[in-house]
Formats: C-alpha cells, structure tokens, sequence
C-alpha cells in the first residue's frame, strides 16, 4: 500500500489504486499458544467481514518469537517461525490484511507489575546476551546489529508476502523502562531502524511505531520515516468522542495518516461491555472521525470470543468496502 494522493490521511493498493479501508481487531497472539487456537480466532475474525489484523513477531517464548532466552541472541527459532509463517499463511488464504509487529514493550520491560519480561529476554546479560541494561539495548552497537540482523531475516523469510501491508517497529515504546530518561536517544534508534527497515523491504511497505500514551510522542512521530501515526485509546465511557479528538489531534500535529492500533475499556469495566457498545463506539466512531481504517479492538479473547461481538463487523465491512 502506499498514501493515497487524493486523500493524504488514507492509503491506497499500490496496484489497484483501489482505497485502502479494511476492518477488523487485534490479533497479536493467542491463547493457549498453539496455531489451532490462531486458527480459529482467525476464522472467526474472517467470517464475520473482518480482512485486517496486527500480529506480533516479539522475541519472548510466548508469542512465537523468533529470538528467545533459550536459544540466545543472532539464532532464529525455527520452530517458531514456522508457526509464524502458517499463521501468516492462514491470513493470507482468508484475506486478512496483517500489519506486522517487531517487539513489544514487555521485552524491556523490568517491572513484572507492568508486564516486565526483561528477565527473560534473551539480549539480558543474566540469560547469556550482550546487555547489562534495558537502555543499552538502544545504544550498543552490537545489540543494534543484532536488531537490524532480525529485520533482515523477517523480511527475507515473510516479505515476500504481499499480504503484510505494514510494519510496526514496537508496540507502545514508551511502555519500556528506559524511556523515561532516553526517549530522545529512543527516537534516534527507532528512525535510525525504519530507515534500514526500508532499506531492505522489496515492497517498501509504511512504517509506524506505536505508545501507550494517546497523543503519542513527537520526536517518534515527525520523523520521515515513520509513514503513519499509530495511537492506542483505553478506558473512555464515550470511546466515539474521545477516540475522535485523537484522531484530530495526531492528524493535525503530524500530518499522516492515523491509526488506532489497539481501543477498549479497562479490565474493570469488563462486566458492562458485554453489549459490546464500547466496540460499536470505537469501530464506527475512528472511521467516521477520520482514521485511516477501522480501529484494532483489543481484549480479543476476554471480550470479542467470550461474549460474541464479532458479528458487529460485518455492516462496518460493508460500509467500508461501499466507502472505498
């Protein structure tokens, strides 16, 4: 896909130069993790209208990573990426746009009350890696090698794929433990990583990279080679509106497209989402306000499976589909 000339906050087939306007939800991982659990979640997404998901290529054992305290740093899971690649595969024959995710902010991460994972990432020098600290993960050389040697790989194993549309470089950044001293040494690290990521990518796909934080993070976001905004939005009791003056807001401070990457309540309002309102509001809320597709609901399993919501994607399809 590449920016729509005629609508610069969209994107457009590169090929057909039909608009790119797909729908769906968060698939990042599932639970328990075997590819017939995948499977059927990808099943259900896709018979209920949805053609778009995000998938996780993380490096922890529990989301299929391709690098893991086991094997050690610069050595590929082969188990792993063949899951990764039936995964893929699967998506590809239901024709399910994927958006693919590098890393995620658990992995640098050092508070296990805030999902910390840094304890068995396999850069930590405690499991045999080059790293005595989250942060130097951003600025030895080594490691950086190492990371750029992980793109390489992934694209040369999946990018082939015309089906991944776009790549994210991290899932909510700001979430690991070094940002809050080194973002602007973060932001150099991650511009200096999609400029290489584009480097090697036949297809020269768009490049985001994503936070916790609504507004996002400027010094991330204005660079050239982040192609698009990517924001996350949880716990609004009017998910439309809210969604809808972040949408504004990031498209307006940066001028590209936006993404809602992840939306949804907090984990305690659960029991008053089963109506599956929130997912309404934010579904038709993000497109109407202005994202450049329909917004990623989070909490796939504990409330999309659980109460059957899925079949509200199936008129937001043919809206999408009569739209572009």
């Amino acid at each position: 896909i590449e920016k729509s000339p005629a609508s610069p906050g969209y994107f457009r087939y590169r090929d057909t130069r039909k608009d790119f306007m797909p729908v769906g939800y968060a698939l990042p991982w599932s639970w328990p993790q075997s590819y017939a659990d995948y499977a059927q979640n990808i099943r259900t997404l896709a018979d209920n209208g949805g053609n778009f998901t995000r998938v996780w290529g993380n490096g922890l054992e529990q989301t299929l990573g391709l690098e893991t305290a086991s094997l050690g740093v610069g050595r590929y899971n082969q188990f792993h990426a063949a899951v990764q690649e039936k995964i893929l595969d699967a998506l590809r024959e239901r024709e399910v746009a994927v958006e693919y995710c590098f890393d995620s902010f658990t992995s640098l991460q050092e508070s296990a009350q805030w999902y910390g994972e840094w304890q068995n990432n396999p850069y930590n020098a405690k499991n045999g890696g080059p790293l005595t600290t989250t942060k130097a993960f951003f600025t030895k050389d080594e490691a950086k090698k190492l990371f750029r040697d992980r793109l390489r790989y992934t694209v040369a194993h999946y990018g082939w794929d015309a089906n991944i549309v776009m790549w994210e470089m991290w899932n909510e950044i700001d979430g690991t433990t070094p940002f809050g001293m080194s973002a602007a040494l973060m932001a150099k690290w991650t511009d200096e990583m999609a400029a290489y990521l584009k480097a090697v990518d036949p297809f020269s796909r768009p490049v985001s990279v994503s936070f916790a934080k609504p507004e996002g993070v400027a010094s991330f976001n204005k660079s050239a080679n982040i192609d698009f905004v990517t924001t996350h939005f949880y716990g609004a009791h009017d998910m439309a509106a809210g969604m809808s003056r972040y949408i504004a807001s990031n498209a307006e401070a940066y001028g590209k497209p936006v993404l809602v990457g992840e939306f949804g309540p907090n984990a305690e309002d659960f029991g008053s989402c089963a109506n599956g309102l929130y997912l309404q509001q934010g579904n038709w809320g993000g497109i109407a306000s202005g994202a450049l597709c329909c917004p990623q609901s989070w909490w796939w399993d504990e409330l999309i499976n659980r109460y059957s919501l899925a079949p509200q994607l199936r008129q937001l399809r043919a809206f999408a589909d009569s739209f572009s």
